[in-house]
């Protein structure tokens, strides 16, 4: 399923632009260059996940929202990723959801090894991994970042 990363370029554009801020001010945020900032937002080179919870941080702006995905707005838990939640949340959607690791890593079409590290806090998500299993499977990522706390995992159902 692999997404292109085209949405998630538009989106930390408009919102930045929205916000007044320029790309090197953000770039100095993420401590990143601005030709790397100006990368992520033309679409050559995907934003990682640790840098979009930072302008989640930043803006107060949930990732959800901040990449698209819904156009409700809600409150967040400011703070670092956690690779125990990130990899707790994915096993409990995936049991939840009574589907096997390999039916997820073939649907996204992402190797099952991948899935693995993920679940086992060997690897942080990726960015592109968290928009594909949001789109397919309506699971929000600002739950699966522990970035709100709730019990229910999809995406309308805690806006």
């Amino acid at each position: 399923m692999r997404t292109t990363n085209l949405n998630i370029s538009e989106c930390i554009k408009d919102i930045r632009t929205y916000y007044g801020y320029s790309r090197k001010e953000i770039a100095n945020l993420l401590k990143i260059t601005s030709a790397t900032y100006s990368q992520y937002e033309n679409n050559h080179r995907t934003i990682p996940i640790n840098h979009i919870n930072t302008l989640s941080n930043f803006y107060n702006l949930n990732i959800d929202y901040l990449l698209g995905l819904t156009d409700q707005k809600r409150n967040i838990i400011k703070g670092n990723l956690n690779l125990k939640i990130i990899s707790t949340r994915l096993r409990y959607f995936r049991k939840k959801s009574n589907l096997k690791i390999e039916e997820v890593a073939n649907t996204l079409n992402y190797a099952v090894s991948t899935l693995y590290r993920y679940e086992s806090e060997k690897n942080l998500v990726s960015t592109s991994f968290c928009y594909d299993l949001a789109r397919k499977y309506n699971v929000s990522i600002d739950w699966l970042c522990g970035k709100i706390d709730a019990r229910d995992f999809h995406i309308k159902s805690i806006q």
